[in-house]
């Protein structure tokens, strides 16, 4: 074998092997991303999962538990003026937590088998007649396209547990 025979051989060698090390490359980075893609959406689930049990957490505070049985029971007109105020509030971040979790769920970051829940948590609020009003008359506050969807859920929207089982007047 010349030398010119043996360079095209240590050549083709040399190809072969660098064409197995991308392709062994490649599988390493396809499996790195799965990784990170299944870390990214745990994340998001804690994160919105956190923001949620925040703002029910907040319902543990008797006051606003009041608050919340006394719209039930007679609606939200019936609240004092700072009752109203503090209900608005908390459902303002109720909603804004859910928002992003829509936008979440919409950009693929979030699963489907956990959006489906806490939607349901959303409507069985928002379909309380007087939660309704209080979204209608607020919806500027959040996105368009959020508050069409939630509008094009509600229409379609059956209670869940939650609901079926309340009477006004029978909240306490």
């Amino acid at each position: 074998m010349d030398l010119m025979s043996t360079a095209q051989l240590l050549g083709n060698f040399g190809e072969f092997f660098g064409a197995i090390a991308v392709v062994v490359t490649l599988a390493y980075l396809a499996v790195q991303i799965r990784q990170n893609k299944d870390a990214s959406l745990a994340s998001t689930h804690r994160n919105v999962s956190l923001g949620l049990v925040e703002v029910v957490d907040a319902l543990k505070d008797p006051a606003l538990r009041g608050i919340t049985l006394k719209i039930m029971d007679s609606g939200f007109q019936s609240l004092e003026r700072d009752e109203q105020a503090r209900m608005s509030v908390w459902l303002c971040t109720f909603m804004w937590v859910l928002e992003d979790a829509y936008f979440q769920w919409r950009a693929g970051n979030f699963p489907d088998r956990a959006w489906r829940p806490r939607e349901n948590h959303m409507l069985d609020i928002l379909t309380m007649r007087e939660v309704d009003s209080w979204l209608e008359v607020r919806k500027a506050w959040f996105d368009p396209g959020f508050i069409t969807y939630v509008r094009e859920r509600m229409a379609e929207y059956r209670p869940t547990a939650l609901m079926t089982h309340y009477e006004p007047g029978t909240a306490r």
